[in-house]
């Protein structure tokens, strides 16, 4: 039999395993607001895998910030995809194909790997970020800062979490504990260059 488990920001539906999770609705909601807060009406979603519970998480809060901010969620359009750079670049070019006055003026990407392929689209199809459309992700990858424009995105506390983690695993294998409710790791809104006020506010 398997030895003692512990998820790391993701839990599995129905199983009563210990986990170590970020804030990630709150980020999102977070990530979300700031760019409502820029003035922004039009958004497309590029959401990551819906079995995923992060995925869930941060569809979740992208469409509170939205309500909160007076606006539609249901009116946003939302693009499944992988977390992969490669359906980041497909998700934009499907939001961003369309007719100026139907574009969206911001995206937001489920992680940061897809608001890089979406960076890409824009870069290879001559859309300026953010003077065209703003970009934000989720994740702060170390690549983030170091992108043109760097990356407006959620940082969460990886390496606290990944040590908590193996702390708890070791515990586990010891027979010290019963981990209570998963524990959940603040997360902070890392503000950058692809998110801006619309041209057209």
């Amino acid at each position: 039999s398997l030895g003692p488990v512990v998820l790391v920001d993701e839990l599995v539906p129905g199983a009563d395993l210990p986990a170590v999770l970020a804030d990630g609705r709150r980020g999102a909601r977070e990530v979300a607001a700031h760019v409502v807060a820029l003035g922004h009406k039009r958004f497309a979603c590029l959401a990551g895998p819906t079995a995923l519970w992060t995925a869930e998480q941060r569809l979740a809060g992208y469409r509170e910030a939205l309500a909160l901010g007076g606006l539609d969620p249901d009116t946003m359009a939302v693009r499944i995809g992988d977390y992969r750079m490669e359906s980041g670049f497909k998700l934009a070019e499907e939001a961003l194909d369309v007719p100026l006055h139907e574009r969206p003026t911001a995206l937001f990407c489920a992680n940061d790997m897809m608001a890089i392929g979406a960076l890409e689209y824009c870069r290879t199809h001559g859309l300026s970020v953010p003077h065209d459309v703003s970009v934000v992700g989720f994740d702060d990858v170390p690549m983030a800062p170091l992108l043109s424009p760097r990356l407006t995105t959620v940082r969460q506390p990886a390496r606290e979490m990944g040590m908590h983690a193996a702390e708890l695993l070791l515990d586990l294998v010891n027979g010290n504990v019963k981990p209570e409710l998963p524990e959940t790791f603040p997360v902070e809104v890392i503000v950058r260059e692809s998110a801006a006020a619309p041209r057209s506010a």
